[in-house]
């Protein structure tokens, strides 16, 4: 990450925007995993008590 430049010849983005914008992204982007993954439970939970009755 510290290495992507912003464009060709640009400052590095982790420099340039500080660690704090990334762990905010990655933060949203590891509640939208834990969500999906209970709703990816929730339903395997629904289909297999749906094929027990």
């Amino acid at each position: 990450m510290a290495e992507v430049p912003t464009e060709q010849g640009g400052p590095i983005l982790v420099i340039r925007d500080g660690w704090d914008q990334v762990r905010e992204v990655r933060d949203s982007l590891d509640r939208i995993s834990r969500r999906i993954a209970a709703w990816a439970d929730r339903y395997e939970e629904q289909a297999e008590q749906s094929t027990e009755c």
